[in-house]
């Protein structure tokens, strides 16, 4: 709608019919505007018909390492830090990509993390 109230019209985003011209430039970033137009269809379409499965990486009352990447733990030193703690008990799967983990009472952080910063 942006171009439409610009121009005044709705442009199309590429030409549907060969725009037949000289200029070999403008010829061959026609064609590469048709494959990709062609591969992009061929991938969304792919991707409504074949859903991602979400694997359940871990289990109630598993033991996980949690990283201390974006954790706040009292060390003197970030380089010297761990760069992973525990092992936690998983109490609670959210989702299969969010867990939540029995931590320490003397932490006072939020519980619950997501999978990738699990191992």
């Amino acid at each position: 709608m942006p171009n439409e109230a610009l121009l005044g019209y709705q442009p199309t985003l590429y030409p549907a019919q060969p725009v037949q011209t000289t200029n070999d430039l403008a010829k061959t970033h026609i064609e590469t505007l048709h494959q990709k137009c062609t591969q992009a269809t061929t991938a969304i379409n792919h991707a409504v018909n074949h859903p991602y499965q979400i694997k359940d990486v871990f289990g109630l009352n598993d033991q996980v390492w949690l990283e201390s990447k974006h954790l706040a733990l009292p060390h003197q030193s970030k380089k010297l830090a761990p760069k992973c703690v525990g092992p936690f008990r998983i109490k609670w799967i959210i989702s299969p990509m969010v867990f939540q983990l029995e931590l320490p009472l003397s932490w006072r952080i939020y519980d619950v993390f997501h999978a990738s910063l699990l191992t």
